[in-house]
């Protein structure tokens, strides 16, 4: 088989750099007058060279990146053109050379695609090339020796050809028009290639062992370019499953995490540090625990492709529980990709036995980021199964409160059981609640705030417990007569407060208090007697009612305050101006009832006997 017609290139997916740039100009210049062609030759050398590169694509990413682009490459420049000549010479490096990722690609691709190919043909070159770039530099940093110290990429046929000052118009616009776009499989950079036949590559993938599975034939993109296929169908086509995304700037209110349900098992999470043994996922939910022996806190992350300018407000709320028998100390972190430095984090624990409920951290980043990654770390290294994991996400929030950096999740919402909503009601009335659920924090001890107010927006509470919250469910609130709206909510003892319960309305009624009836009581004097009752100040008017020996009314009159002789502390009425004639010596009884338009509060009958004279006999005295 004849392979010397190929314009061979890996190219394979994965994670970051960040080098000084140098100028494309320290590259030395020597430009060939041919195209530089892959020989059978090259092809074993470059097999030899990747035979230790983990072909399972699990290799270890904690200090990989598949979302934020490299920023720049450490090109090897070599002496030789082909592989297998640099190989066989002992691998020698003449420079270094630190350089902008994107001024690389741009003399790598017209020396690997034929520059007057269609654009989209060139186009799919552009993004393979550039992939192949990203996982060289993540690749040698993840497993130093693949190539020379300090070396991600050399400039001969090992890797990408690379020429100083290469670049065409044609090739370049291609770079340009894809460049924000990364290939990934589940969010990772994975490992492809390409040679210049379809055939090529079935040959190629039996002589690596089978790992050179992704690979595309240069000739046919041109052919299904010229056919009407676009670019990201021709990549699609060849390495296959690959997702498409952009980098972009993040979006306000709006969740950037992928798979935050887990509905797609670990697609886009990564685990890493002292994990213990049986994490995965359940029902749709992720379980873990640190292992005992472990030096490192079990962490769980991911990272989100979105660029963040300095000084975002940003929120990483994921729901938490712990059914293991004891409490869990967990910390969430939202930090750059590549760093630590500015990062937010937030330390919980979690008791035993604690449902799945919602916690945060909320941080602003320092500087700009080109990524975030967001962190779930378990610090108990207890070995007990475990912490449990859903709903995660991810959200720039421009109204975020950074000045409180750590949520617990609140306690649940109580129930207002009375009053109820559109009730008449008397004042006092009772605000009666059912608790809502427990927040499992340490120290919960629950509380009720209540608010009364006759603006619909508590914008002015009448009444507000704030300052000395219930621990009692009831509160008993006095108001006067009007419409008024009531809310409340649960508070848990130590930072929490729970959604307010929904507004209800009541129509307040304010009610004339019973009049305390003063005289006549027991034996009265019958000359000058008045019915003597304390007033009621909310009254309007009083009914007088008189019934005899026989339980008979004999008197049953109604009028304001003014005709029965009020004061402001008491009402007089004279017997003898009622026009009933009163017999000495016979009980009666009489009530009086305080009215206003609202209702009415009225007294007992109390008994009366008018006397003509009371006499009091001389000790000793007998009849």
């Amino acid at each position: 088989m004849n392979l010397r017609l190929l314009y061979l290139s890996l190219c394979c997916l994965v994670m970051l750099s960040a080098a000084p740039v140098s100028a494309q100009t320290d590259v030395p210049l020597r430009l060939p007058s041919d195209p530089i062609i892959r020989t059978e030759a090259d092809l074993a050398a470059i097999a030899a060279l990747d035979s230790n590169i983990p072909r399972d694509a699990t290799f270890d990413p904690r200090v990989v990146s598949h979302v934020q682009i490299p920023l720049t490459v450490n090109v090897g420049i070599t002496p030789y053109a082909h592989c297998s000549d640099w190989v066989n010479n002992g691998r020698p490096i003449t420079e270094i050379v630190t350089m902008d990722l994107k001024t690389y690609i741009k003399n790598v691709l017209p020396n690997e695609w034929p520059n007057a190919w269609h654009p989209e043909s060139l186009k799919s070159g552009a993004v393979a090339a550039k992939m192949f770039a990203w996982w060289r530099i993540n690749i040698t940093e993840t497993y130093p020796g693949i190539r020379p110290p300090g070396v991600h990429v050399v400039d001969n046929t090992c890797d990408q050809v690379f020429f100083a000052n290469s670049h065409r118009p044609t090739t370049d616009a291609a770079i340009d028009a894809t460049w924000p776009v990364r290939m990934t499989d589940a969010e990772r950079v994975v490992e492809i290639h390409y040679l210049a036949w379809d055939w090529q590559c079935a040959d190629a993938l039996a002589a690596n062992g089978g790992g050179w599975w992704r690979c595309m034939g240069q000739n046919e993109t041109r052919t299904m370019a010229e056919s009407g296929a676009g670019y990201q169908t021709i990549l699609n086509t060849y390495y296959e499953p690959v997702q498409f995304s952009v980098t972009a700037a993040m979006p306000q209110t709006k969740n950037v995490l992928l798979n935050p349900k887990f509905t797609d098992g670990m697609g886009s999470w990564f685990v890493q540090g002292g994990i213990g043994a049986g994490y995965g996922i359940s029902d749709g939910v992720f379980k873990f625990h640190r292992a005992t022996n472990s030096a490192e806190p079990a962490t769980l992350y991911q990272d989100a492709n979105v660029i963040v300018s300095a000084d975002t407000p940003l929120k990483f709320m994921v729901k938490l529980g712990n059914p293991s028998a004891v409490a869990k100390t967990v910390r969430l972190r939202i930090r750059a990709i590549e760093t630590t430095t500015g990062s937010t984090e937030c330390t919980f624990t979690l008791a035993a036995g604690a449902p799945l409920l919602s916690y945060s951290v909320v941080g602003a980043n320092p500087v700009g980021w080109m990524g975030v990654r967001v962190t779930l770390s378990v610090m108990t290294a207890d070995g007990l199964d475990g912490v449990t994991v859903d709903d995660a996400t991810l959200k720039f929030i421009p109204t975020a409160d950074t000045g409180i950096p750590c949520l617990t999740p609140r306690p649940g919402k109580p129930t207002m059981t009375a009053p109820l909503n559109a009730q008449a009601v008397r004042s006092p009335f009772v605000v009666t609640l059912t608790p809502g659920a427990s927040n499992f924090v340490q120290g919960y001890s629950p509380s009720w705030q209540v608010q009364v107010d006759n603006n619909s927006d508590f914008s002015s509470p009448f009444y507000d417990n704030a300052a000395s919250l219930s621990i009692e469910p009831s509160i008993s609130v006095a108001v006067s007569a009007e419409t008024w709206y009531v809310r409340a909510r649960q508070y848990d003892g130590v930072s929490m407060f729970s959604a307010w319960t929904s507004r209800i309305s009541v129509s307040v009624s304010q009610l004339p208090a019973a009049p305390i009836l003063i005289a006549p009581i027991g034996d009265a004097a019958a000359v000058g007697q008045s019915f003597v009752w304390q007033t009621s100040n909310l009254a309007t008017q009083y009914r007088l009612v008189i019934k005899d020996a026989a339980g008979v009314i004999i008197y049953n009159q109604i009028n304001p305050p003014a005709t029965w002789g009020c004061t402001a502390d008491s009402c007089a009425v004279a017997l003898d101006s009622l026009g009933v004639t009163f017999i000495s010596g016979l009980p009666y009884s009489w009530k009086v009832t305080a009215q206003n338009p609202s209702g009415k509060g009225m007294s007992k009958f109390k008994a009366f006997t008018l006397i003509d004279s009371v006499r009091v006999m001389p000790e000793g005295f007998r009849r």
